[in-house]
């Protein structure tokens, strides 16, 4: 019933999103990185030539054979402080060896969504970062029990595209759909819906990811029940925010 329409209309306003452009190509998706490569120095290797790095991350997954540990999953993300400086990076630094591995380098939004980036950071901007506590670990992991090939993740940084998270999910298996639900301002609400083809893919993705930290964020992922729809989780942030938004 009315569902119906209020997806359309989030669909539309997300195609109206996508269509901001300007100064949203400051992210580097960095490939092939050494295992032994951490964060900290990532962040020191593209922290030469003046640039300014406002944050570098390399994706972790949990270690199957040691608790608490967790592993390089051999590539990462760099954000700059302008479009300029990351466009000199690319330019610079694809083929640079680090930890005995040459990088790949290429612009995170610039591929299926580079409209998107820009309008989540500028939103962000416009609205103070107050939205940052939203997705957070409250209420109960969704359905543990029963295993689904449709996964929620809460607690998604506000500075990752939906880009960067079809490059990490499908790492895992065939993605059958991504959703990042967008408020009307263009930034997203801090949860996203990963729908993989088969159940066996989503438990993998779900086993890997549990301890990802993604700009700092550790990501909360749990199976999405069948009838949760973009209304309910927002009605359930709003619950756990007190209301406001």
């Amino acid at each position: 019933g009315a569902a119906a329409p209020a997806a359309a209309g989030a669909a539309a306003a997300e195609e109206e999103e996508e269509e901001e452009g300007g100064g949203g190509e400051r992210t580097i998706f960095v490939k092939n990185l050494s295992f032994k490569t951490t964060s900290e120095g990532l962040k020191a290797c593209f922290s030469t030539n003046g640039w300014t790095v406002r944050s570098a991350t390399v994706v972790q997954k949990r270690d199957p054979k040691a608790a608490g540990r967790t592993l390089s999953m051999g590539y990462g993300f760099v954000e700059f402080g302008s479009a300029a400086h990351a466009h000199d990076a690319l330019r610079r630094m694809g083929g640079v060896r680090l930890d005995e591995h040459l990088l790949q380098l290429k612009l995170s939004s610039r591929e299926r969504a580079s409209g998107e980036r820009a309008a989540a950071a500028s939103s962000a901007r416009r609205s103070g970062g107050k939205a940052r506590g939203e997705g957070g670990e409250g209420g109960q992991p969704e359905g543990k029990s029963r295993a689904s090939n449709k996964l929620v993740v809460r607690n998604v940084p506000f500075e990752a595209s939906k880009n960067e998270l079809k490059e990490l999910f499908s790492a895992f298996g065939v993605l059958k759909t991504l959703r990042v639900p967008k408020k009307f301002d263009g930034s997203h609400r801090g949860f996203a819906f990963v729908e993989f083809v088969s159940k066996a893919e989503a438990a993998k993705a779900m086993e890997a990811l549990q301890s990802t930290h993604l700009y700092g964020r550790k990501l909360v992922l749990g199976y999405a029940k069948k009838e949760e729809s973009v209304e309910a989780m927002r009605a359930k942030l709003q619950s756990q925010q007190g209301g406001g938004s």
